[in-house]
């Protein structure tokens, strides 16, 4: 990248204006359109091993018989899933509601026509409690397997149908994009990312920000809008990127590290600009939970060793480490100690 590049500074504590009121509510919608399908996430991984029950070959057959305490035992981890997942699709969709506990979402979510028959689901919740008391009633847990054959697995069943064929139309991994991002994250319109990156979970992409192509984005990571990032560059897990920070090609930013972008914060002093720009030279590789001062240039294909505090400048190829980190040696392009 050529070092005249110049990030713009975004006053981010002016006063809000309609504007910024539109993109907070965006911003809600945003927020539950990633919760409901987190728990729709949990709800499948929990019904389709019941659904695999009475629908797999062997099952409609006849081959094998279906053991009740397997079916119970499933229903048991499908149900809570599931009607958390009702909960923030109401949520997402608007709908308020005084007591968040299962017969309630049902019988507004039945008013509100997101499901049918309504005894059944309270029924459902009934049996539910009743399974994870983990009582030996044999003759009460019959009754409750004929109940999910014959009711619960039916409603479990269009409840999933439906829950799939809502999400099909808000889908992030869109088929013309040229890149991938995970359905849990958020990419803010405006930002640019580039051919064959992978944006991976839980991770937010904020306007402004730019990434280059065949990048690896790990999961809960945050880039700010003036950002700027190469190519083929990796950026493991749990790392936060706010301020004026270049990094060009080929780093590798390991998990947790840090990048502070204000010299000396206070709660109650309002710093709308990063003091210094941060810039992450080509190649070169930050260890796990390292910080990075702002103002610090790190030179291309330099080490900075886990854990350490960089403070000053890196020359180039230079392995350091420590607290303040130091000079050690040098590297080659391989990272390997000369």
């Amino acid at each position: 990248m050529d070092k005249e590049i110049t990030l713009r500074c975004a006053c981010i504590f002016e006063k809000p204006d309609k504007g910024a009121a539109n993109n907070g509510a965006e911003a809600i919608s945003a927020g539950n359109t990633v919760r409901w399908k987190w728990q729709f996430q949990d709800f499948e991984k929990a019904f389709l091993p019941l659904r695999e029950v009475f629908e797999s070959q062997d099952a409609t057959v006849g081959r094998i018989a279906v053991e009740s305490a397997v079916v119970i035992q499933q229903f048991e981890y499908v149900f809570e899933p599931a009607w958390l997942t009702l909960r923030s699709k109401m949520e997402f969709d608007g709908i308020k509601f005084d007591l968040s506990v299962p017969k309630h979402i049902f019988n507004l979510a039945y008013e509100k026509s997101y499901i049918k028959a309504v005894e059944s689901w309270l029924n459902m919740t009934d049996d539910w409690y009743f399974v994870v008391s983990h009582i030996n009633d044999f003759a009460k847990l019959a009754r409750i397997y004929h109940n999910i054959k014959k009711l619960y697995y039916p409603a479990l069943k269009n409840l999933y149908a439906y829950f799939k064929q809502e999400l099909a139309g808000t889908d992030t991994l869109a088929t013309d994009r040229n890149y991938f991002v995970h359905e849990s994250s958020y990419v803010d319109e405006g930002a640019e990312i580039g051919k064959g990156t992978k944006v991976w979970h839980f991770t937010h992409i904020m306007s402004g920000a730019k990434i280059g192509s065949n990048c690896s984005i790990g999961q809960n990571v945050n880039i700010s809008g003036k950002v700027i990032i190469g190519n083929r560059v990796t950026i493991q897990d749990h790392v936060s990127l706010h301020g004026d920070i270049i990094i060009e090609d080929d780093v590798c930013c390991g998990s947790s590290c840090v990048f502070a972008d204000v010299i000396n914060p206070r709660a109650f002093i309002k710093h709308k600009h990063s003091d210094k720009q941060i810039w992450i030279k080509k190649g070169a590789s930050v260890g796990a939970n390292a910080t990075i001062i702002c103002g610090v240039t790190v030179g291309k294909y330099a080490v900075i060793g886990a854990g350490s505090v960089v403070t000053k400048d890196v020359p180039p190829y230079a392995l350091v480490y420590g607290n303040p980190a130091r000079v050690h040696g040098t590297v080659n392009e391989a990272g390997e100690k000369e």
